[in-house]
């Protein structure tokens, strides 16, 4: 769990910092067309980003890949001042974890990038290794008491012979032997 969300991590902010980079000459000369066609296709390539919010230097949101509007809540995590390097933060969703990551584009000149990415795959996969590991702990078990039990009758075959004869020559019949399976006590 803890490599997967640390991955998922890594790749929210490099996906951040390659999207800020591209967008840093639509901002500075107020490309909205290009702006808004660079967050559809990053929506598009990487589906596991959920949202990507564009704000200017001012904090004004100037493009986002949400339907209608950016969720007031959304809004009010933002973090006070634009990062200089990157702010991450884990949000809690009706979809699960989120995974938000703002940057600063053109060091803050430009404003900032946020993208938020799902932990879904991630949950996903750890779910799947879970179900393995669960599925060969079981295979384990099974094998492990099939084991046991030829084990346990190997070794105690010699001793229920012994007692049955023992039990026949304390009626009298005095003709049975017990036979001797190994060269061991």
């Amino acid at each position: 769990a803890k490599t997967l969300y640390g991955s998922l991590e890594r790749n929210t902010v490099t996906t951040a910092m390659s999207l800020a980079a591209i967008l840093e000459k639509p901002i500075a000369v107020s490309d909205m067309l290009s702006i808004a066609e660079q967050l559809e296709a990053v929506r598009k390539s990487h589906p596991d980003v959920r949202y990507v919010v564009v704000r200017d230097q001012n904090g004004r949101v100037v493009a986002h890949t949400f339907p209608h509007q950016v969720p007031k809540d959304l809004l009010a995590s933002y973090p006070l001042e634009i990062p200089q390097d990157w702010y991450f933060q884990a949000l809690e969703s009706d979809d699960g974890l989120l995974f938000d990551v703002t940057v600063p584009i053109l060091n803050g000149e430009g404003g900032s990038l946020r993208v938020g990415t799902s932990d879904r795959a991630a949950a996903n996969e750890l779910a799947r290794v879970t179900r393995s590991v669960v599925a060969a702990l079981i295979l384990c078990l099974i094998i492990g008491q099939i084991l046991a039990l030829m084990l346990t009758r190997l070794l105690t075959r010699p001793i229920d012979h012994l007692m049955k004869v023992a039990m026949r020559i304390r009626e009298g019949a005095f003709e049975y032997r017990a036979h001797v399976f190994s060269g061991d006590e």
